[in-house]
């Protein structure tokens, strides 16, 4: 209460009576005036005191004010490490308080005042530093000294100098002085041998550089990225926590645990690891108690000496040497190494210019434990011991070291047989690299061994080969871990993508044939179940190196050209005996007739060994040892060669064929051509002959005709003078891939592919293997390589130039166009006959291209404008391309100088970007990470550095890996073809145009592959958001959900992780049979997903992560396996996902992919005839037919040539149903047509010309009961009947035995025809199907029936035929009752479920065909009739083998490419007159075709893509009754027999 409130109470309680005389309103009044002023009164005092303080703080200020203040960077404190730290660094870590940064800053405090209080983050505690002995009167000594008495051991004191070093310094315990590793080394504080691991500890201190981006990191991210073993980087960090907190070696001071988590040291795990000391952070070991502990728990064991500070471990054990301990140390290393050897120290040579040390032997196995303490005591010579570990040290046998022509004699080098071009040059690279993976590369003139380098300084390999050899080579040495000192083995670097598997898979078995793995840390060779066991490889790898029939067959044997393990080739070879060096004898491809020439070279060699020369020792040599009998046969084939070589050289002249020019595309061009073509004129060839102008001289003069000059070879990259690949441009979005590819096309069509940053130049499989081509790209490249080749005609083998391939259709003119107008822009057309460029006038005369195409290319205004300028975005020729080009003066290649479009930016122009956060949307809802992409070998790291640096966009990479990304589109929805109408899946099983099964597997893989799609809108959305819009309905959703989970991921409710589909369905989550539908469809659209990294990746390293396995690779890549899991509503087939993409149409606006729905004809019903509501369906093979109107030449399809009037009905419906377009009814094909005739209407019996009845017919059993009844009931026409008595009258007829090559006139196998691609696959094996079902396979040469074993080992087939048609061969042999262990017949079989029902009706359709149903128990045949009494079949199978119309049209006529069924091949099979076999004729596919009346030509041809005629085949390929959910695998039964000629 303020005074005026006390004095008013004072004055009303005083003068009450006065009070009372005063209303209460008054007072009232009076009082909050008076209250009012006191309140007034109060602010007055406050704001003059408040002024008061205000004037003192600004004298203050303004007196302090004139100090500057100090940057907190400039305040800089010493540190234990030799390092200073800043203020700066040390407040943002909290070390130092607001108000001591604010005195430092004004100078009111110094660093020195405020550097004991910061004791903690500027040096910490002492670590250990020394040991004292107890028994030795507490005897002091550093940690190495300790090591070296014995007193502890190696590894206790190794880890303890680490931990002084992994702390800042090295400690010396007598006086307390830290010094670096260097200066502990030089002062014996340290021995020189553990250097390097010291100076890697002491990087936990000043850092680790960063080998990619150069960042210094600390001790836990050079841990993260593996440049630091963890259990050795967790050793250190809880070294540097027990001393005083972590160091932050870019902040230069130690750090608390939490700032530490915030600046991300370490993560929650690691941290967790650090905080619990149960865990594995007990990395020291106590010599007293030995047992492991912390690093803080053994210091606190320790005793600090309170004169140096120094903290020393006191050693209490009894068990101490004290004579050790007194010796001085020189005495003590003298006496070790006079006396003893260390087995640390023991070393053998190896045949790897490295040593291999005893213990890692031992180690091995490979050495007893007796051997080395012999060693150790020298009781035992180590050369006793290295001649028994030979095959270990240097190998047990010598690798391929060259080639010998078997013809001259001659010796050569791997790489001088590339460079005269006598083995190809992927070849010549294998067999380098097999000899540089084993340790060396062989000089086979001198048997000298050298390394990689040695050999290219001597001149033994290219320069091209050296960066290939060097790979090879660390199969030996190791591969580094990028950033590291870890060393890994072949099969590691495997393991992580360092080395492409089929690579390595060759090196491995290159080094098991030579002796055995080959371990790059132990520098020696381990037999196979020590790799094993040591992790050079796993049970998968071991399964291959162990299977001959794998991969491992990756090296090709010039003389045979089949593909063989190296071991195979190994023993094709010869030994020699002096050098004992292995070489490949290059056998001379025989001719047919030798030319006299020859014979009298032959005869003349005879003679001259007839002659016993002294002079000539190996001659001498030979008989002498032929006499004794100890010289192999191998050395013989030697020194005969080299006879046969000199004398051939006495007897041949010099001609102009002879003289040949090297070409710059891996070929040769005669003297003689170059001759003819005008390139050299007659006068210097003359000269050439006589000698009197030198071989060089004339190459250059013609250099241009043989190299050309060069094509555009890569790209220069303007902002950054950056050299890139073609290819490597196309990835990096400077060029898209269709440029790219026509700029790849020019390089091959023009003779290499370039490396424009080497300079090398290469063949297309070549520059695969190096990695300058991907493998999308082989194909194209191949095809556009055979313009310098030249191409191969069919059936003649001819060589053809490009322009007579344009000529005959087998290149696309505007390809074509493309590739001639690259070759004469880079010095003329090539010849690939004459194997050199020829000038356009010169090409014109030889008549290699005509006058239109010469108009074309002279106008650049015309369509030779193929190519697309990335700068302008405008078409351009290839000419102005090229002289747009910059040359590099270095290897002279031409490089297309790009602008940096397409996303590129300066450095510097943004902020780098951390790669954690580089993201790319995929096509499945979610975004995959950089770093994932780079883990699975998508993208590299040097794309990652480029995307960090803002170099390239995400989008450009995006673009290029779209496939993993995004993927290819899966099926969107259906288009009926009558009305052209789009409907979704939905609408399509609303409407009862599809089964709701076909439509919920469809709607699967949609959501299996990522998205639901809307077909009208082209949207993608989830399973949610599409039953929202009407996509889905309720009874789907729950089951796309599920399938969704396919790209999402599964959870696996035990452990809570997220599981891959392939994970899920291993756990029992997800049926297989679904599981397979989903995981099939996800490798038709792209690639199988991974849901943890939310993008699709590579099988094989799906394989690495474990969502997929080889069983499961086998089964999806089997299309005649479970994995035809999709329903073809238009043939009623079962497919896989592929196939049924290969059958729909993709829309070029939105890329969606439909299914058409065709319009199925049929012939109106009859209500009151049960037989009439069944439709028979069709799954047959389909050919596309063109009729060609013989007035206008003009291509036609069946429709517009009934159309026009130029075939009638019947050969419309004919052609129609090889279409696949034509169905019928049953009862509309005979029943319509009954004609019912007499009982004993005229029959032609074709045996005897007479006619007979059909009862005659029966009993003579040339028709079954069956037939007759039908033919009675009129359902069989007299015609037709007679037709059929023609096939069926001859007794037993034996099946096509044959292919005649009308083009050579031979008659050959069946598989001889398809290797000569005259007889597809699916024809060739039911061709052998139906030998085999008949009596056997047919070998033509002499017609001899032999089982498919005989018929592998004769050669009439493959073993992978062999293998489909095994099912077929026990059709005639019979099926085994697997319970009663009878042997049943076909019919039997089929009933039983021993063979499938439709693969089996095949079977017996060939018996039947070709003389009656086969009795296995001895070969004969039987009718159906009896069959059927038999009960082998029952009267509805009778009734399908009797109907040949009914007979599937699966066999391609090989003279007009339409279908037959096999009665009718049969029928127009002929018969060859040698052997009296029933032969088909083929002629090459181009020249097929029918032809009809009036002139009119048919051809036919397959209506798939070639990637689905892939697919048919493989399809053919299966083996018989292969198992189906559904149906047979081959349904393809026929309404129609096809068109006869």
């Amino acid at each position: 209460m303020s005074d005026s409130d006390d004095a008013i109470g004072y004055f009303i309680t005083k003068y009450c009576c006065f009070a009372c005389c005063i209303s209460p309103e008054v007072v009232l009044k009076r009082r909050k005036r008076a209250k009012a002023k006191a309140i007034r009164d109060a602010a007055k005092r406050e704001e003059e005191e408040r002024n008061s303080k205000t004037t003192t703080i600004t004298e203050i200020t303004t007196t302090t004010i004139s100090k500057k203040k100090k940057s907190k960077k400039d305040i800089l404190f010493d540190t234990a490490f030799r390092r200073q730290a800043s203020l700066f660094d040390l407040d943002e870590a909290g070390c130092v308080s607001p108000e001591t940064t604010e005195q430092l800053q004004l100078g009111n405090v110094t660093e020195e005042d405020v550097a004991p209080s910061l004791h903690q983050y500027l040096v910490g505690q002492q670590p250990i530093s020394g040991i004292i002995v107890k028994k030795a009167n507490n005897k002091k000594m550093s940690i190495s000294e300790a090591m070296i008495r014995g007193i502890i051991m190696t590894g206790t004191g190794l880890a303890l100098i680490e931990a002084q070093a992994g702390c800042g310094n090295i400690i010396d315990p007598h006086t307390g002085n830290m010094m670096t590793v260097d200066e502990a080394i030089k002062k014996g504080l340290a021995e020189k041998k553990y250097e390097d691991a010291l100076q890697r500890a002491e990087k936990a201190v000043t850092g680790y550089p960063d080998p990619v981006t150069g960042k210094i990191l600390s001790l836990y991210e050079a841990m993260n990225k593996k440049f630091v073993v963890e259990s050795h980087g967790i050793r250190l960090l809880e070294a540097q926590i027990a001393t005083g907190g972590l160091i932050d070696p870019r902040a230069n001071h130690r750090v608390s645990i939490q700032v530490a988590y915030r600046r991300g040291l370490f993560d929650e795990r690691m941290n967790a690891i650090l905080e619990d000391p149960s865990d594995d952070t007990k990395g020291f070991f106590d010599p007293n108690t030995k047992k492991n502990h912390t690093y803080l728990e053994l210091m606190s064991k320790s005793k600090v000496d309170p004169v140096t500070g120094v903290r020393c471990l006191e050693i209490t054990r009894d068990d101490i040497d004290l004579k050790r301990v007194t010796m001085e140390i020189t005495e003590i290393i003298t006496t070790t190494t006079t006396k003893r050897k260390r087995r640390q120290d023991i070393r053998f040579k190896t045949a790897f210019r490295r040593k291999a040390s005893l213990v890692d032997l031992f180690e091995a196995g490979l050495v007893t434990e007796e051997q080395m303490i012999g060693l150790e005591a020298g009781t035992i010579q180590e050369e006793n011991v290295a001649s028994q570990l030979q095959q270990y040290l240097f190998g047990g046998e010598e690798p391929i070291a060259g080639i010998i022509m078997e013809k001259t004699g001659e010796k050569l080098s791997i790489n001088d047989a590339v460079r005269k071009t006598i083995i190809k040059r992927g070849t010549g690279i294998e067999l380098l690299e097999a000899q540089a993976a084993t340790g060396n590369i062989i000089d086979p003139k001198n048997a000298s061994k050298l390394s990689v380098d040695e050999a290219a300084k001597s001149g033994l390999i290219d320069a091209l080969h050296v960066d290939t050899l060097h790979r090879a080579e660390r199969a030996v040495y190791g591969y580094k871990l990028p950033g590291t000192n870890t060393i890994l083995s072949l099969f590691e670097a495997m393991k992580k993508g360092l080395v492409v598997e089929s690579r390595g898979v060759r090196l491995l078995e290159a080094q098991i044939a030579t002796g055995g793995l080959i371990d790059p840390r132990a520098a020696h060779r381990v037999p196979i179940a020590v790799a094993y066991e040591r992790g050079l490889f796993d049970e998968r790898m071991n399964q291959i190196l162990e299977d001959p029939s794998d991969d491992t067959k990756g090296f090709f044997d010039p003389n045979t050209q089949e593909n063989l393990s190296y071991l195979d080739l190994m023993e094709r070879c010869i030994t020699e005996e002096d050098t004992g060096l292995r070489f490949l004898v290059l056998k001379e491809k025989k001719s047919k007739r030798r030319s006299k020439k020859e014979e009298s070279v032959k005869k003349e060699v005879t003679r001259e060994r007839t002659k016993k020369d002294s002079s000539r020792k190996t001659v001498t040599t030979e008989e002498r040892s032929e006499v004794d009998g100890k010289t192999s046969r191998k050395t013989k084939t030697v020194e005969k060669i080299t006879v046969t070589h000199e004398m051939a050289k006495k007897t041949e002249p010099v001609t102009r064929d002879d003289i040949t020019f090297k070409t710059g595309y891996r070929r040769e061009a005669k003297l003689g051509d170059l001759v003819k073509t005008g390139v050299v004129s007659e006068e210097i060839a003359t000269q050439l002959e006589h000698g009197t102008i030198k071989h060089s001289d004339v190459y250059d003069k013609i250099r241009r005709n043989l190299v050309g000059d060069e094509p555009i070879g890569g790209i220069l990259v303007e902002s950054t003078s950056e050299k890139l690949s073609i290819n490597e441009a196309a990835k990096r979005g400077f060029l898209t891939r269709g440029t790219a590819l026509q700029f790849l096309e020019a390089q091959a069509a023009t003779g290499n592919i370039i490396d424009p940053k080497s300079g090398e130049r290469l063949g297309v499989m070549d520059s695969y293997s190096s990695g300058l081509i991907d493998r999308l790209h082989i194909d194209p490249l191949e095809r556009a390589e055979r313009a310098v080749l030249g191409y191969k005609e069919k059936g003649s083998g001819n060589v053809l130039s490009l322009f007579e391939c344009m000529r005959k259709g087998l290149v696309t003119e505007t390809r074509g166009i493309r590739l001639l107008e690259a070759q004469i822009a880079t010095g003329g057309l090539i010849d690939p006959r004459l194997n050199h460029r020829l000038p356009i006038s010169v090409a014109y005369k030889q008549g290699i291209f005509d006058e239109r195409m010469n108009e074309i290319l002279e106008d650049p205004s015309d369509d030779t404008k193929g190519f697309f300028d990335p700068n302008s975005m405008k078409n351009s020729s290839y000419l102005d391309l090229v002289q747009k080009c910059i040359q590099d003066p270095k290897t002279g290649i031409k490089l297309l100088e790009v602008k940096g479009t397409g996303g590129q930016q300066t450095e510097g122009t943004g902020k780098t970007k951390n790669r954690k956060d580089i993201k790319f949307n995929t096509g499945f809802l979610r975004t995959a990470s950089a770093i994932d992409l780079l883990e699975a070998g998508i993208i590299t790291e040097e794309t990652i550095i480029a995307l960090e640096r803002g170099l390239i966009s995400e989008e450009n990479v995006a673009a290029s890996i779209s496939m993993y990304l995004h993927g290819e589109q899966p099926i969107a929805g259906l288009i009926l073809e009558a009305t052209g109408e789009k409907l979704s899946i939905l609408e399509a099983v609303q409407q009862g145009i599809i089964k709701r099964g076909t439509g919920l597997e469809l709607l699967e893989a949609q959501a299996a592959t990522g998205t639901i799609i809307d077909p009208r809108s082209g949207d993608r959305m989830s399973v949610t958001d599409a039953f929202g819009k009407g996509l889905v309905d309720n009874t789907q959703r729950d089951a796309l959900e599920r399938a969704q989970r396919a790209v999402t991921g599964y959870r696996d409710p035990i452990t809570r992780h997220t599981l891959s589909l392939f994970e899920a369905m291993r756990k029992g989550y997800v049926t297989e049979s679904r599981g397979i539908r989903l995981l099939e469809a996800q490798i038709a659209t792209g690639g199988l997903i991974d849901p943890n990294a939310a993008h699709r990746v590579p099988i094989s390293v799906a394989f690495r992560r474990g969502i997929f396995d080889k069983k499961m690779n086998d089964i999806l890549e089997d299309p005649s396996d479970d994995t035809k899991g999709f329903f073809d509503p238009n043939t009623n087939a079962n497919l896989t996902y592929l196939e049924l993409m290969s059958r729909c149409q993709t829309e070029p606006d939105s890329g969606m992919v439909f299914l058409v729905l065709k319009d199925k004809r049929s012939s109106k019903r009859s209500k009151s005839s049960s037989s009439s509501r069944k439709k028979r369906r069709t799954t047959q093979r389909t050919r596309k037919v063109i009729i060609v109107d013989p007035a206008t030449g003009k291509e036609l399809s069946v429709r517009e040539a009934h159309k026009k009037g130029l075939i009638d009905s019947e050969t419309a419906k004919q052609l129609m149903a090889q279409e696949g377009e034509w169905e019928e009814t049953e009862g509309s094909s005979s029943k319509s047509k009954k004609v019912p005739p007499s009982e004993q209407a005229p029959i032609v019996d074709s045996q005897t010309g007479a006619s007979i009845t059909i009862d005659d017919a029966v009993d003579k059993s040339l028709v079954d009961k069956g037939t007759a009844a039908k033919f009675k009931l009129g359902e069989i026409s007299v015609d037709e009947l007679t037709s059929r008595l023609a096939l069926l009258s001859h007794g037993i007829n034996g099946p096509i035995g044959g292919i005649i090559d009308l083009k050579k006139g031979e008659c050959i196998t069946i598989a001889e025809a398809e290797r000569r691609r005259l007889v597809d696959g699916t024809t060739s094996q039911r061709l052998l199907e139906a030998q085999a079902a008949t009596g056997g396979i047919v070998n033509p040469a002499n017609a001899a029936r032999m089982t498919i074993n005989e018929a592998i080992s004769a050669g009439v087939i493959d073993k992978r035929a062999g293998q489909r048609i095994e099912k077929a061969e026990m059709a005639f042999r019979g099926f085994q009752d697997r319970r009663t262990k009878e042997i049943c017949s076909l019919g039997e079989a089929m009933k039983k479920g021993l063979c499938y029902y439709d693969a089996g009706l095949r079977l017996l359709e060939y018996q039947y065909v070709t003389g009656g149903v086969v009795d296995p128990n001895n070969g004969s045949r039987i009718s159906v009739d009896e069959a059927i009494e038999r009960k082998w079949i029952d009267q509805r199978t009778s009734d399908r083998l009797t109907d040949l119309r009914r007979y599937a049209r699966s066999i391609v006529d090989l003279k007009t490419n339409l279908l037959l069924t096999y009665p009718e091949a049969l029928e127009q099979a002929t018969l060859d007159s040698h052997t009296g076999l029933r032969v088909m004729e083929a002629l090459p596919r181009i020249d097929r075709n029918a032809r009809l009346a009036g002139g009119l030509t048919i051809r036919a041809g397959s209506m798939q893509s070639s990637l689905t005629s892939s697919l048919a085949s493989s399809r053919a390929e299966s083996p018989i009754g292969s198992p189906k959910r559904r149906g047979s695998f081959d349904d393809d039964t026929s309404p129609l027999t096809s068109p006869r000629k």
